[in-house]
């Protein structure tokens, strides 16, 4: 293999090949027990610093992801399927079960092909999917003292069609698609609320508002697709190295993907570019990327000022506030941030916690004609309802 060529493959390709490790062998059971041994150590280290743990099962593509390495075993006893009589020897390889799995899916014995899928990924004998093993100890694990349980492999099997992990969820062998990543991203979130570790939630944000509001963008879509096509177009994947074959470029977005795979931007440019792009065209997308690069620059008022004003107008204050409180922070002597600040409780009705940002902005400009409008009718109303109180 020429030298540039052995430098553009996978790191996977380089490490996993001729590492064969049979299942229940000595060297699987050491895997074992050195990931039990490890996890054990690192929540015992943030035992004794008294932090809350949240640890969750994994998870790994089942129905869409063939055995990467399988080898020809017969052993006697009784089949999965009950097909095979005591005593009689049968076939108990990676391939086999996960033809199987493939039998019975077409078949519509839904439960029983997730059965045969799972000794598929446990009996592979390339252990890039960790086997079911792993999550026992995980589970085991979630029970030590100041742990947290989340199945985010539960959560992601009751999203799957016919509860058996596919290409639905995962675009390869295990890494998630945006749906999976949600998936498993919502399970932490139900786990923290449910755990009370940071007491109870001022407001629940449920499923559907989230899944509506992932912060990715189109571009980042194509990127993580390409990225994925590299990865397929070597070993494991491939016997040999073979040419990538990139998604199709079909929109703006996939062709900021496309740069971003080149290493020709970053993600500062894809999330500046639709900013741009939007602020003309579309609002939804301009909200989006005002409050992403206000997340991923927190110490940037210009950014989280923006954001916060974007929130005013698509009639969401009190996401605004948190946007906006940032800014201050940073210029506290800003009069537009204060100004977009008081807006936002107003538009909550709350007089009395927008009546400092107001009286503070009349301090730094008396004649502020936006504020000598607001602050009287404010403090007339406040007034009002103090005397009906009495």
């Amino acid at each position: 293999m020429p030298k540039n060529a052995e430098k553009s493959r996978t790191f996977m390709s380089k490490v996993a090949k001729h590492k064969n490790i049979p299942y229940g062998s000595e060297l699987y059971q050491a895997g074992l027990t050195q990931f039990e041994n490890n996890i054990s150590r690192v929540i015992a280290k943030y035992q004794a610093a008294g932090i809350p743990v949240f640890i969750s099962t994994i998870s790994s593509n089942l129905a869409d992801q063939s055995p990467f390495s399988s080898s020809e075993i017969f052993v006697t006893g009784k089949s999965i399927d009950d097909k095979a009589a005591a005593g009689k020897p049968y076939q108990q390889s990676a391939g086999f079960y996960y033809k199987q799995g493939k039998n019975l899916l077409a078949q519509g014995s839904y439960q029983q092909a997730k059965l045969s899928f799972i000794k598929a990924r446990d009996f592979d004998l390339l252990r890039f999917r960790a086997p079911s093993a792993i999550n026992d100890i995980i589970v085991e694990l979630s029970k030590k003292e100041s742990v947290y349980f989340v199945d985010a492999n539960k959560a992601l099997m009751n999203a799957a069609e016919h509860g058996i992990i596919g290409k639905s969820l995962m675009l390869e062998h295990l890494h998630p698609t945006i749906k999976g990543y949600f998936v498993i991203a919502d399970s932490f979130y139900q786990a923290l609320e449910q755990s009370n570790v940071f007491g109870k939630f001022p407001q629940t944000i449920s499923t559907v508002i989230a899944e509506n509001d992932i912060p990715v963008f189109d571009a980042e879509v194509y990127w993580g697709k390409a990225k994925i096509a590299s990865l397929m177009a070597d070993y494991p994947f491939t016997k040999t190295p073979q040419k990538v074959s990139l998604p199709l470029v079909k929109t703006p977005s996939d062709r900021l993907g496309l740069s971003a795979y080149k290493r020709q931007i970053g993600w500062l440019a894809i999330a500046t570019e639709n900013l741009n792009y939007a602020k003309k065209n579309d609002p939804v997308l301009y909200l989006k990327s005002a409050k992403l690069l206000a997340d991923a620059m927190p110490f940037d008022a210009a950014h989280n000022y923006r954001a916060g004003t974007a929130l005013i107008q698509h009639k969401q204050s009190v996401q605004a506030l948190r946007y906006l409180k940032r800014a201050i922070d940073i210029e506290s002597n800003n009069i537009n941030y204060q100004l977009a600040l008081s807006h936002a409780y107003l538009e909550q009705k709350q007089l009395k916690k927008a009546l400092p940002w107001l009286e503070s902005v009349l301090l730094i400009d008396p004649d502020n004609v936006t504020v000598n409008d607001v602050l009287p009718k404010v403090k007339a109303h406040l007034s009002k309802v103090k005397a009906s109180l009495n």
